[in-house]
């Protein structure tokens, strides 16, 4: 936590960001062919470390906004989500739409409803009953959908919450809430739903859940004391969880994972965030300046890496001796290299302006 008045900022959560995005990356990448369980984990991985994340810094940022000001101002809490989030997103989704009508790579009402369900942030739910004809790297950006519909109901709960808080309360809510949503996982599974039905939809919520419940019912993040044998706890604790989602097939392959893996996986990523927290070590290996850059580079890498992969296979289609790995490394290079543009030419000027609306200054811009 930062010195400054009203303000908050963990360079390891940076760190973990990279890590997730990174993830990601391999996940959808041309390596780890010959482990499936594993690659498949990465990816699950990353996208579920990403959301606890953005859970755990948005819920302990308005946390901290009620106790400077006395209430959550949420006119300006959907601003600043919108001057992060939206800039890259829409000129990215619009050039991609665009794209995919010039080389005609699916009917243009087909691109026309997708591009509709992108611009409204209900992709998810489209992905959820659709298959085929998408916008052209795109794929990947159902998880924006998601994030915003869960703005949409974070502030106005977590105000409710801190108006009266009870740390027993939130925890019984919280438990209630991951049993609610695993009976309904439970329905949709026998009611003969198929991925990614509950993937890409709103039952997935553990995960935000574990999130809040992290930044509103715990000391993580919020207290500069270290523990070795915490840490060594959580560490020990994350990898038998990790273990178990790597053995087991992932959702959409295993109905028993489809209904029980997003509760473990939220709770691993919980287990990571708590294990670095208490560690010096990690906490400083997580928050050098490269994992820092990287984590501030984080959500352009999850933009733009399926277009850095096509790119990459045209490449190997080309020069036959490009190896997997080579062609990541290449991967590697140009998503990141588009990501540091996107951001200096792009997203630092909204963020600059974000900072206007913010009680409560989080990263450094």
């Amino acid at each position: 936590m930062t010195s400054r008045k009203n303000a908050f900022y963990l360079p390891w959560v940076d760190g973990l960001r990279a890590i997730a995005a990174l993830s990601v990356v391999v996940h959808h990448g041309p390596t780890l062919r010959s482990i499936p369980n594993f690659k498949n984990y990465l990816g699950w991985f990353g996208v579920d470390l990403f959301l606890v994340l953005s859970a755990f810094l948005l819920a302990r940022l308005l946390q901290l906004e009620y106790a400077a000001t006395g209430g959550i101002r949420i006119k300006d809490f959907f601003i600043r989500r919108a001057l992060r989030i939206w800039p890259l997103y829409f000129l990215f989704v619009t050039s991609c739409f665009m794209y995919g009508l010039y080389v005609h790579s699916a009917e243009p009402k087909v691109l026309v409803g997708w591009f509709l369900a992108f611009i409204t942030f209900t992709q998810n739910i489209a992905n959820m009953i659709h298959e085929g004809g998408r916008i052209p790297f795109t794929g990947q950006l159902w998880t924006i959908g998601l994030e915003e519909q869960a703005y949409l109901l974070m502030p106005i709960l977590i105000g409710l919450y801190l108006k009266n808080e009870n740390r027993k309360s939130l925890a019984k809510f919280v438990g209630a809430a991951l049993v609610g949503f695993l009976l309904i996982r439970l329905s949709v599974v026998l009611l003969g739903r198929i991925h990614p039905y509950v993937y890409a939809s709103p039952l997935r919520a553990d995960t935000f859940l574990c999130g809040i419940y992290l930044a509103l019912g715990t000391r993580i993040g919020a207290s500069e004391s270290k523990s070795g044998w915490g840490a060594g706890i959580a560490i020990a604790a994350f990898v038998c969880l990790a273990a178990i989602c790597i053995h087991s097939d992932p959702p959409g392959v295993s109905l028993v994972t489809e209904v029980v893996g997003y509760p473990m996986m939220g709770v691993a990523c919980c287990l990571l965030v708590a294990a670095v927290d208490k560690s010096t070590v990690a906490a400083r290996l997580f928050g050098t300046a490269l994992m820092r850059r990287l984590g501030k580079l984080s959500y352009g890498i999850y933009v733009f890496h399926v277009f850095g992969l096509w790119i990459a296979d045209r490449l190997s289609e080309r020069i036959d001796s490009i190896s997997p790995w080579e062609s990541l490394a290449i991967t590697l290079a140009i998503t990141i290299g588009l990501a540091e543009i996107s951001y200096r030419v792009l997203e630092k000027p909204f963020l600059r302006l974000k900072m206007r609306f913010a009680a409560v200054q989080s990263r450094p811009v």
